[in-house]
């Protein structure tokens, strides 16, 4: 099984001055990611359950009403770090998007949209409310005390031939398992 960990950064509120994202407002409760990640809290399957993966990878079925569609189709077991683009349902309304880019990924929680760009050593954050916070040396922020990852933002996935999971890191609630599942 392979474990991935894709660092992405997340903050909001700030001025749109360059630099605004720094440790203090990361370890801080109220920043964009967290909140948007916490709202998806009540539409996500039960971290204790397991989905059903359908054989051709496509989609992912809980019993509990969460459906979960992969485009393209998942390529099992992961040979690198897979381009992840994904969409959750529950019970018939939308819940979670989530899409790597070329230069970052979207995160759609209901219709609040977070979204990380790279830039060069950087890092900007556009957040739900039209905030925009940057870093010009994201890796600075990997040494934030008493932090896991900087406590930045980020994903977490393994698979298996028949198995996929993925969560996500850093939401406040240590790591905020999206998905679990196999055949």
């Amino acid at each position: 099984m392979k474990s991935a960990v894709l660092l992405v950064l997340a903050a909001c509120g700030g001025a749109d001055d360059l630099d605004d994202l720094d440790c203090e407002y990361l370890a801080s409760a109220e920043n964009c990611w967290k909140t948007t990640t916490s709202a998806a809290v009540s539409c996500l399957p039960p971290a204790n359950e397991t989905g059903v993966l359908a054989a051709d990878n496509a989609s992912c079925t809980y019993a509990t009403g969460q459906v979960i569609t992969f485009d393209p189709p998942l390529v099992l077991p992961f040979a690198s770090s897979p381009q992840w683009n994904f969409t959750i349902v529950t019970n018939g309304q939308p819940c979670l998007h989530y899409e790597d880019r070329e230069d970052g990924f979207d995160l759609t929680v209901g219709n609040e949209t977070v979204s990380e760009r790279l830039e060069g050593r950087g890092l900007e954050l556009s957040c739900p409310d039209g905030t925009t916070v940057s870093s010009s040396n994201a890796l600075e922020l990997l040494s934030c005390p008493d932090s896991n990852f900087g406590d930045l933002p980020g994903t977490t996935s393994s698979s298996g031939a028949t198995s996929v999971r993925f969560g996500l890191l850093n939401t406040g609630m240590d790591t905020l398992d999206v998905f679990d599942c196999s055949r």
